[in-house]
Protein backbone atom coordinates (compact mmCIF):
# COMPACT_ATOMS: atom_id res chain seq x y z
CA UNK A 1 0.00 0.00 0.00
CA UNK A 2 2.92 2.43 0.93
CA UNK A 3 4.64 1.48 -2.35
CA UNK A 4 1.39 2.56 -4.26
CA UNK A 5 1.41 6.03 -2.43
CA UNK A 6 4.68 6.69 -3.28
CA UNK A 7 4.37 5.53 -6.48
CA UNK A 8 1.62 7.54 -7.22
CA UNK A 9 3.46 11.03 -5.59
CA UNK A 10 6.16 10.38 -8.01
CA UNK A 11 3.96 10.19 -11.23
CA UNK A 12 1.90 13.12 -9.91
CA UNK A 13 5.50 15.30 -9.61
CA UNK A 14 6.94 13.99 -13.10
CA UNK A 15 3.92 14.32 -15.11
CA UNK A 16 3.62 18.10 -13.48
CA UNK A 17 7.32 18.85 -14.15
CA UNK A 18 7.07 17.45 -17.77
CA UNK A 19 4.07 19.75 -18.51
CA UNK A 20 5.60 22.22 -17.13
CA UNK A 21 8.54 22.12 -19.43
CA UNK A 22 6.15 21.80 -21.99
CA UNK A 23 4.23 24.31 -21.96
CA UNK A 24 7.23 26.83 -21.65
CA UNK A 25 8.22 25.41 -24.90
CA UNK A 26 4.69 25.88 -26.67
CA UNK A 27 4.70 29.48 -25.08
CA UNK A 28 8.23 29.89 -26.88
CA UNK A 29 7.13 28.39 -29.56
CA UNK A 30 4.39 31.28 -30.06
CA UNK A 31 6.13 33.77 -29.22
CA UNK A 32 8.53 32.87 -32.46
CA UNK A 33 5.29 34.14 -34.94
CA UNK A 34 6.31 37.34 -32.91
CA UNK A 35 7.65 40.27 -35.37
CA UNK A 36 7.83 43.24 -32.63
CA UNK A 37 8.50 43.80 -29.08
CA UNK A 38 8.83 47.13 -27.37
CA UNK A 39 10.56 47.18 -24.27
CA UNK A 40 9.32 49.45 -21.26
CA UNK A 41 11.88 50.52 -19.01
CA UNK A 42 9.90 51.54 -15.79
CA UNK A 43 10.68 55.15 -13.87
CA UNK A 44 12.35 54.32 -10.80
CA UNK A 45 10.72 57.57 -9.11
CA UNK A 46 8.57 56.02 -7.15
CA UNK A 47 6.81 59.21 -7.02
CA UNK A 48 5.78 59.05 -10.84
CA UNK A 49 4.20 55.61 -10.71
CA UNK A 50 2.70 53.71 -14.52
CA UNK A 51 5.05 56.53 -15.88
CA UNK A 52 7.96 54.57 -18.63
CA UNK A 53 11.19 56.32 -18.56
CA UNK A 54 11.80 55.11 -21.96
CA UNK A 55 10.51 52.47 -24.86
CA UNK A 56 12.30 50.63 -27.40
CA UNK A 57 10.88 49.11 -30.36
CA UNK A 58 12.69 46.27 -32.21
CA UNK A 59 11.30 44.45 -35.10
CA UNK A 60 14.53 42.38 -36.44
CA UNK A 61 13.87 38.49 -36.01
CA UNK A 62 17.11 37.75 -34.75
CA UNK A 63 17.18 40.29 -31.71
CA UNK A 64 13.52 38.90 -31.01
CA UNK A 65 14.84 35.84 -30.62
CA UNK A 66 17.15 36.59 -28.38
CA UNK A 67 14.62 37.94 -26.31
CA UNK A 68 12.80 34.51 -26.22
CA UNK A 69 15.74 32.97 -25.46
CA UNK A 70 16.17 35.21 -22.34
CA UNK A 71 13.67 32.65 -20.66
CA UNK A 72 14.80 30.17 -18.68
CA UNK A 73 13.14 26.94 -17.99
CA UNK A 74 14.09 27.72 -14.11
CA UNK A 75 11.39 28.80 -11.85
CA UNK A 76 11.98 31.67 -10.27
CA UNK A 77 9.37 32.38 -6.82
CA UNK A 78 7.26 35.34 -7.36
CA UNK A 79 9.48 38.10 -6.08
CA UNK A 80 7.56 41.03 -3.97
CA UNK A 81 10.36 43.58 -5.06
CA UNK A 82 8.39 45.35 -7.82
CA UNK A 83 9.46 45.39 -11.56
CA UNK A 84 12.37 47.41 -13.64
CA UNK A 85 10.43 47.25 -16.88
CA UNK A 86 8.21 45.17 -19.27
CA UNK A 87 8.35 43.10 -22.70
CA UNK A 88 5.21 43.26 -24.76
CA UNK A 89 4.98 40.94 -28.09
CA UNK A 90 3.16 41.69 -31.20
CA UNK A 91 2.01 39.78 -34.43
CA UNK A 92 0.67 42.17 -37.02
CA UNK A 93 0.33 44.83 -34.64
CA UNK A 94 -1.99 42.95 -32.05
CA UNK A 95 -0.25 42.55 -28.73
CA UNK A 96 0.49 38.61 -27.99
CA UNK A 97 1.55 38.98 -24.75
CA UNK A 98 3.21 41.83 -22.04
CA UNK A 99 6.05 40.25 -19.48
CA UNK A 100 7.04 41.92 -16.63
CA UNK A 101 11.01 41.71 -15.55
CA UNK A 102 12.95 42.87 -12.75
CA UNK A 103 16.98 42.63 -13.71
CA UNK A 104 18.26 43.42 -9.61
CA UNK A 105 20.22 40.72 -8.61
CA UNK A 106 18.54 39.87 -5.81
CA UNK A 107 14.93 40.08 -7.45
CA UNK A 108 16.29 38.96 -10.83
CA UNK A 109 12.59 37.40 -13.09
CA UNK A 110 10.21 37.54 -15.44
CA UNK A 111 6.53 36.92 -15.12
CA UNK A 112 4.15 35.94 -17.95
CA UNK A 113 0.39 34.34 -18.11
CA UNK A 114 -0.21 31.26 -20.76
CA UNK A 115 -3.16 29.48 -20.25
CA UNK A 116 -4.03 31.21 -17.44
CA UNK A 117 -1.93 30.35 -15.08
CA UNK A 118 1.34 32.42 -13.90
CA UNK A 119 4.56 31.78 -14.78
CA UNK A 120 7.74 33.00 -12.49
CA UNK A 121 10.82 31.88 -14.75
CA UNK A 122 14.54 33.02 -14.06
CA UNK A 123 16.42 35.51 -16.88
CA UNK A 124 19.31 33.88 -18.19
CA UNK A 125 22.87 35.74 -17.70
CA UNK A 126 22.99 36.65 -21.32
CA UNK A 127 19.25 37.73 -20.90
CA UNK A 128 20.06 40.22 -18.37
CA UNK A 129 23.00 41.57 -20.58
CA UNK A 130 20.87 41.92 -23.28
CA UNK A 131 18.09 43.88 -21.24
CA UNK A 132 21.13 46.33 -19.58
CA UNK A 133 22.35 46.79 -23.03
CA UNK A 134 19.18 48.65 -24.46
CA UNK A 135 18.58 50.22 -21.16
CA UNK A 136 22.16 51.69 -21.34
CA UNK A 137 21.30 53.12 -25.32
CA UNK A 138 17.80 54.82 -23.93
CA UNK A 139 19.73 56.63 -22.00
CA UNK A 140 20.45 60.37 -22.12
CA UNK A 141 23.51 61.80 -20.22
Amino acid sequence: MNRLIILNIFLSLFIYSSCSDSIVSSFKKELKESDKIKIYFYKTDTSKPGKFESIVNIDDKNEIQNFINCISEQDAPFYKCGFTGSIEFFKNNLSLINMEFNVQPACRHIIFKFRDTMFSKDITDDGIKLINQYYEKTKTY
